[in-house]
């Protein structure tokens, strides 16, 4: 990560993942918490000393913002998943209604 003119520039250092999606979740291998909560310091330690107060600030704002979005739209598709599932089995019941 560094500074050039103002912009945060981050540099890209991703593993590949040979184009599938999310293959980094599809291992069988459980979440641990643990794990993840002090990655996620580690990074944020990493980030944040590199950081004025102001781009800290600004930063924190925008990964709020994306927790949020993201947020939205994972309880958005849940619901979509919900209610395909209570318009299948509606189906289900109006056509054996009709069969009998």
């Amino acid at each position: 990560m560094s500074r050039g003119g103002g912009v945060l520039l981050i540099k890209k250092s991703a593993p590949s993942y040979n184009g599938t999606r999310g293959a980094f979740l599809n291992k069988p291998k459980r979440l641990n918490s643990a794990e993840i909560t002090a990655s996620i310091t580690a990074c944020a330690n990493l980030i944040a000393k590199n950081l004025s107060d102001n781009e800290l600030a600004l930063l924190s704002a925008v990964f709020m913002q994306l927790a949020d979005t993201l947020t939205t739209i994972s309880v958005v598709r849940t619901i979509n998943a919900q209610n395909a599932e209570k318009c299948k089995n509606s189906d289900k019941g109006k056509g054996e209604k009709n069969s009998n």
